[in-house]
């Protein structure tokens, strides 16, 4: 009775139309059964079933907390608990679990803000997990609940690598609907959610972490910061062979140091925004909505871990904009055009120490995409500044470090409004010489 009964009928209705569809196919001929009895459960082949699969090199993984006692008399029971353990996630993914020594170095470490989010057990875990199954009884669709904790690579590891002044504590919006806009239009949106984001603040003035301006009277002109805010960063596909470059989804990405008066400013003001639907206008596009995602969801291309991994060798996804000229990129003199690829060069390297990097150890200026997904720089609108009085020179540039830097790395005049986004690349010592 009950659920039983209902489950058997659900069982014979998939059945029934599982006949037909394939009765349907041996009448049609080419690869249907030429059989009649070929359609029934029983006669019908048997295809092995695939699931994409990934063996990593090292197939032991290691949880530990420091200030443990694996001496102690819980561990016995707790042992035979993570006996009971046939899987991880899907079904197929078969492990076994048991108690062990702490292993000699950790590859990741929990880190508040940190770029990799792993999904981990907290506080009120069980109750949570019993609630949950009173609602799904092991039969309906469910995601078992669990917090999300920020995770980075260890400081033991090569040791702790520079960190820019920005964070990995990302909030994502998604372009809603068929909007998908090209790299092309990576500031005008920049330029459109943080013009939103300045008109839900409540305040006035603009808060200084989102406006990016000191504060002053109603209507009067103010002095751009000195400190680092907000950055309003479109987030394209690219990197990867697949990459075509549109943009799906946006990063407010905040630095590190801010503080938790100044997160809540920015957090009220997303909050107003989408309560009032998220619209943006842009130009011959239209209204454009966005929602919020979270990072587990979004497309591997815009989780934070993909831009903020360590690496030392970084190319720019889209171009640079100089923080000031350098001098005839294209000219005709060879001497002339030395000096100022010498002087961008410069420019950029100081853009790094800008964002609490390293002076790096080279790098080198073009005009053409560096990475798969990229553009050159003619595509890209200039980067205007003083009313459009002053426009940046734009370039692409790859820059190689000492050692590895954590991202974001976000360079130049433009780096809070999307231009200057680099992406990691492995050198090829670290990708076995297919860089």
């Amino acid at each position: 009775g009950g659920k039983a009964v209902a489950k058997a009928e659900r069982g014979v209705t998939k059945l029934r139309a599982k006949v037909v569809a394939d009765s349907a196919k041996a009448s049609s001929g080419g690869s249907a059964p030429t059989s009649a009895l070929g359609i029934l459960p029983d006669a019908r082949s048997r295809q092995a079933r695939l699931y994409p699969t990934a063996i990593p090199a090292d197939d032991r993984v290691t949880y530990q907390w420091p200030n443990t006692d694996t001496g102690s008399s819980h561990v016995g029971p707790l042992d035979r608990v993570l006996g009971r353990i046939a899987r991880l996630g899907h079904s197929s993914s078969l492990v076994s679990v048991t108690v062990s020594e702490p292993a000699a170095n950790a590859t990741l470490e929990p880190h508040e803000g940190g770029p990799i989010g792993l999904r981990v057990a907290s506080r009120g875990q069980l109750d949570a997990l019993e609630v949950a199954y009173a609602a799904h009884r092991a039969e309906d669709p469910r995601i078992l609940p669990a917090a999300v904790a920020g995770y980075r690579v260890s400081s033991m590891l090569n040791g702790r690598p520079h960190e820019s002044v920005f964070g990995g504590d990302w909030a994502l919006l998604e372009l809603q609907g068929r909007a998908r806009l090209t790299l092309r239009e990576v500031l005008p949106l920049a330029r459109a959610v943080r013009g939103a984001l300045m008109r839900h603040g409540q305040q006035d003035p603009v808060p200084e972490v989102i406006s990016g301006h000191l504060a002053g009277g109603p209507g009067e002109a103010t002095s751009p910061t000195d400190r680092p805010h907000l950055a309003v960063v479109p987030l394209p596909s690219a990197g990867h062979r697949y990459a075509d470059g549109l943009v799906r989804t946006v990063a407010l990405v905040l630095p590190k140091e801010v503080d938790s008066h100044q997160r809540a400013l920015v957090d009220s003001a997303v909050r107003r925004w989408l309560e009032e639907e998220g619209l943006l206008q842009l130009g011959p596009r239209g209204v454009v909505k966005v929602a919020p995602i979270d990072s587990l969801d979004a497309p591997v291309t815009a989780q934070p871990e993909r831009w903020c991994r360590a690496a030392r060798r970084w190319v720019s996804v889209t171009p640079i904009a100089l923080d000031r000229n350098p001098g005839n990129l294209a000219d005709g003199n060879p001497t002339r055009h030395r000096t100022a690829q010498r002087a961008a060069e410069e420019i950029i390297a100081a853009s790094c120490t800008n964002i609490g990097l390293p002076v790096p150890a080279r790098v080198s200026l073009n005009n053409d995409p560096l990475t798969a997904g990229s553009a050159p720089v003619r595509s890209f609108p200039r980067y205007a500044v003083k009313g459009g009085r002053l426009q940046r020179v734009l370039v692409h540039a790859e820059i190689t470090f000492a050692g590895p830097v954590a991202g974001p790395v976000l360079l130049g005049a433009g780096r809070y409004l999307g231009y200057g986004l680099c992406a990691p690349r492995p050198s090829q010592a670290e990708d076995g010489g297919n860089a």
